[in-house]
């Protein structure tokens, strides 16, 4: 039976059992002895009780002791598992703002990549709009652009810049073909075009979705060594 450290002392049943079961047995062993005394608050009357019930009272005077000694116990148990759950936490914490630009990245890529598609059938249509496939470029471009300027993208970007170079410089290349033939150099803005530049950003996506989940995998190696060294089992988490 383990400290439930989590609960408040006094519904603890290991303490309820170590203090009452002596005093119990104290009670039921001075009835025995007490029992057979007149009752009386006189000198001799009170010199009688102590005499006869030295061995009742130090039997119920035990769960002072155990009681406190127990105390003791729960109490540094509390400290202990409030220290693992800080260590958890500051853990936790670490790696918050790093997971939470991921996602916010994977979901501009899913953006991107929805828009991109859009795209591609305003090209295919036969009366297409120049002014509409413009607008639609500099809102696709716009948003790529988001990943260089809003913080909450700042934590992943040390490792996926290297990654954006490639498809960065075709999307930037739209800017520059804007006509009424959308050239890129040299090259008509096609459907081929785009499904290449959505093959490119599905890559990417694979690219940072395996690297989420060897982050999610170090957070919880990182867990589990705090969880060991602190004698526990490893505690699930979710990144």
């Amino acid at each position: 039976m383990e400290i439930e450290h989590l609960k408040p002392l006094l519904q603890n049943k290991i303490f309820l059992i170590i203090t009452s079961v002596p005093i119990l047995v104290g009670l039921i062993m001075g009835l025995v002895v007490w029992s057979p005394l007149p009752f009386s608050f006189t000198a001799n009357g009170y010199e009688n009780f102590l005499k006869l019930g030295t061995l009742p009272l130090s039997i119920m005077g035990v769960a002072i002791p155990l009681g406190g000694f127990y105390g003791l116990l729960h109490k540094s148990k509390q400290v202990y598992h409030q220290e693992l759950n800080s260590e958890i936490r500051r853990e936790y914490d670490k790696y918050l703002s790093y997971f939470s630009s991921v996602d916010a990245i994977l979901i501009l890529l899913y953006r991107i990549s929805n828009h991109t598609e859009v795209l591609k059938n305003m090209l295919k249509e036969k009366n297409r709009n120049d002014d509409q496939i413009q607008l639609k470029l500099r809102f696709i471009l716009d948003n790529w652009s988001s990943f260089y300027t809003e913080h909450r993208f700042m934590p992943a970007m040390r490792f996926l810049n290297s990654k954006f170079d490639d498809i960065d410089s075709v999307l930037c290349g739209f800017e520059k073909g804007i006509g009424l033939l959308l050239e890129i150099n040299g090259a008509v803005l096609d459907s081929e075009t785009l499904d290449i530049i959505t093959e490119k950003l599905s890559i990417l996506e694979k690219q940072v979705i395996d690297h989420r989940k060897s982050a999610e995998l170090e957070y919880e190696n990182s867990v589990k060594s705090i969880c060991a060294l602190y004698g526990e089992k490893p505690v699930k988490t979710n990144a």
